[in-house]
């Protein structure tokens, strides 16, 4: 039995409140973590309305002790560790469930965004009404950067065929620069697909087609870091055919939905393949010779 003064009735009433859930996955990301967190307390809200989850992806550097040392700055700021690498969508599942936020944002342990970046997406898509709100992207590093997607007004689109097409699907099919209700993503039963690389081919389409409202949001913006390190550049055998079998799946949604496809989109190419093996090969081929 709960009683006024009681602190159980307290924590029900404060994780009530809690406007957002912000998850990162975190694996061996070292040399960018910290400005990853700190650029997540630079949007205006108390910190009492959000909290940040770090899911330790077994990853063996430095980075979780960093995060660790960040957590006497931010009490809101929390690990879950996991025993083994889940991959990027494992991860964001196991973060999932711990989130307690009306909200959902999944961020990249390598990227950052700028200020008050999540504060202009909430009241947006609070305003609005919609299911899920959508940031301008930023790709690059200190020597050079572009906007891959630029969004300077303000729209709301209803339709599956709209949503993937204001989102750039199939080019760029992310999901960290969306927010999302909680219970879209509760009530749907929607997860990521675990040990699989490319996941967000799966996840964002997905998402898309059971969601009510999307708005765009103006001067929002998401800096996606480009690294020679990645684990998606990274080649071996299961990340070529995740992306093949992933992007077929992409690519079967687009045309139920007839979203258009450019030519470059269209396939895994054949020629794509066969480097990516190529370069397998040869690495195998230094190592033996050693």
């Amino acid at each position: 039995m709960a009683y006024p003064n009681d602190d159980s009735n307290e924590e029900s009433k404060k994780n009530e409140e809690m406007r957002l859930s912000i998850i990162i996955t975190i694996y061996k990301a070292e040399r960018y973590i910290e400005q990853c967190i700190r650029s997540l307390y630079q949007h205006g809200l108390s910190i009492e309305d959000f909290e940040v989850i770090a899911v330790d992806n077994a990853s063996p550097d430095q980075s979780i002790a960093i995060v660790q040392r960040l957590q006497l700055e931010f009490n809101n700021l929390r690990i879950t560790s996991l025993t083994h690498n889940h991959c990027a969508g494992g991860g964001r599942n196991a973060g999932l469930k711990e989130a307690k936020g009306d909200y959902i944002w999944f961020v990249d342990s390598d990227d950052y965004v700028e200020n008050n970046f999540f504060e202009s997406l909430y009241k947006c898509v609070k305003r609005t009404d919609s299911d899920i709100g959508c940031a301008s992207i930023i790709r690059g590093n200190k020597n050079k950067k572009i906007n891959l997607i630029t969004y300077k007004e303000e729209q709301i689109v209803n339709t599956t065929k709209n949503k993937y097409e204001i989102s750039k699907i199939p080019t760029h099919c992310y999901v960290w620069n969306k927010i999302y209700k909680a219970s879209l993503i509760l009530d749907n039963n929607i997860k990521f697909k675990d040990y699989t690389i490319y996941e967000d081919l799966l996840f964002t389409p997905t998402i898309l087609e059971v969601s009510g409202r999307l708005v765009t949001v103006p001067n929002t913006y998401y800096h996606y870091r480009k690294r020679k390190d990645s684990t998606i550049k990274n080649m071996s055998y299961k990340a070529i055919n995740d992306k093949k079998n992933n992007k077929k799946f992409l690519l079967g949604k687009c045309k139920e939905h007839d979203v258009y496809v450019n030519k470059t989109d269209s396939v895994l190419s054949k020629r794509e393949y066969y480097i990516g093996i190529l370069k397998i090969l040869k690495i195998y081929e230094y190592e033996m010779s050693k």
